[in-house]
């Protein structure tokens, strides 16, 4: 008798028994060719499923031992670069935004791996671990830094999406495995009511940008208000025109085209925003314009806050834990600073279900972050137990200072 070449048996997907469970998860038949190649069938859930994979499997050991096994004729698997560009061409009803960091991230995985040409059908969990490893040691934005974890992380979320696309267009047996890299939990920044004032107060410095309906002053003191006040993300704040702003009912609409959660949202204004939106009115009143009109490109604006910042005599530690050569940036607030001190002075004045609406978040779980970030900031050490003998030497002591007074 022939020597045997190839095996097949069967067995559930790991994955799947997780997601769905032992009883629902399908039964597959998995096969060795006799060329090497790995082959998978799904033959459905529940004793019937497996019972037809234990019959293919019989009759796939049964071929290849009398050697009258015949592979399958199959297309040949796509090239990673082919593939990927599909990936990304699918993703039309995205936002531009989205779909260029996916391209980015999909373009870093074939550089750092030299993927190429290499087919979908060979990726294996070896290549994910090695991107990794890699990716981890390249350079930073920072001088002296390297890749951030988050960074890493980003980019296998992208790439770990992609995978599972090939799985399901049967180019991959499975999903390989993708160990995303542990995050530390950081205490983010938020704008504190004196830095605050302090750029308010220095808002008279400013002299970018030279419009001619307001002063550079007018036009600072409205867009920190407004971001210190809303909540709003600072490109949909770029974003709003003043047919979006109704200034007697002090409500401002937030377009699903420019909305992160891509819904509308009528949001209320305080008093204090609209008095300060008022100097900011077009006299032509044109209802197309921008109500922050910046004619620069964001970078210069991100760069304008840092000089207000500097002529309030503001410079923040630097909180990148990495090692890394710090810039202007490290030691000053950034836009998103902004919103989450609005998050934290309002988390305990607001309901929930309000601050999740004025936040725009489509899921609660993302406002509950910034609650504990205001409980983190704001830690209440009123009920905290004091030893009774340091209790009675705080009497003393206002005791004996009550006495000397």
């Amino acid at each position: 008798m022939p020597r045997r070449k190839g095996r097949a048996w069967i067995k559930q997907l790991s994955q799947q028994v997780a997601k769905h469970g032992k009883r629902a998860a399908s039964w597959y038949c998995v096969w060795n060719e006799p060329t090497g190649r790995r082959r998978m069938r799904s033959c459905g859930p529940g004793p019937a499923g497996r019972k037809l994979a234990a019959k293919l499997a019989e009759q796939l050991n049964a071929a290849m031992t009398l050697g009258t096994y015949q592979a399958e004729q199959t297309p040949p698997s796509p090239s990673w670069d082919s593939f990927a560009g599909q990936f990304v061409h699918q993703m039309h009803g995205c936002r531009l935004s989205s779909i260029t960091e996916a391209e980015a991230s999909l373009n870093t995985f074939a550089r750092v791996l030299k993927l190429g040409a290499v087919p979908v059908s060979s990726i294996t969990p070896q290549h994910v671990a090695d991107f990794i490893a890699q990716r981890s040691k390249e350079r930073g934005r920072k001088p002296g830094s390297v890749v951030s974890p988050a960074t890493v992380a980003k980019d296998l979320r992208v790439i770990k999406s992609a995978l599972r696309a090939a799985v399901r267009a049967k180019l991959l047996a499975e999903i390989p495995v993708v160990k995303m890299p542990r995050l530390d939990s950081k205490l983010h920044r938020a704008v504190s009511d004196q830095h605050f004032a302090a750029m308010y107060a220095a808002a008279d410095t400013m002299t970018l940008p030279a419009l001619p309906h307001c002063t550079a002053a007018e036009f600072w003191r409205g867009l920190l208000v407004f971001v210190y006040m809303s909540g709003f993300r600072i490109g949909a704040t770029l974003a709003i025109e003043w047919r979006d702003v109704d200034l007697e009912a002090a409500t401002v609409l937030c377009r699903a085209e420019v909305s992160k959660g891509r819904r509308d949202n009528v949001v209320a204004l305080h008093d204090v925003v609209i008095e300060h939106l008022r100097p900011l009115e077009l006299s032509s009143n044109l209802d197309a314009s921008s109500v922050f009109a910046w004619p620069f490109d964001r970078t210069k604006l991100t760069d304008t806050l840092h000089a207000l910042q500097a002529a309030a005599g503001i410079d923040l530690p630097c909180i990148i834990p990495r090692p890394h050569g710090c810039t202007v940036a490290c030691h000053r607030y950034g836009w998103h600073d902004f919103r989450r001190a609005f998050a934290c002075n309002n988390a305990t004045r607001l309901p929930a279900t309000v601050l999740q609406h004025l936040m725009q978040h489509r899921s609660f779980q993302t406002t509950k972050l910034y609650v504990q970030l205001a409980e983190q900031l704001r830690p209440t050490l009123q009920n905290l137990h004091v030893p009774a003998a340091l209790q009675l030497a705080g009497r003393d002591a206002d005791r004996v200072g009550t006495e000397r007074g």
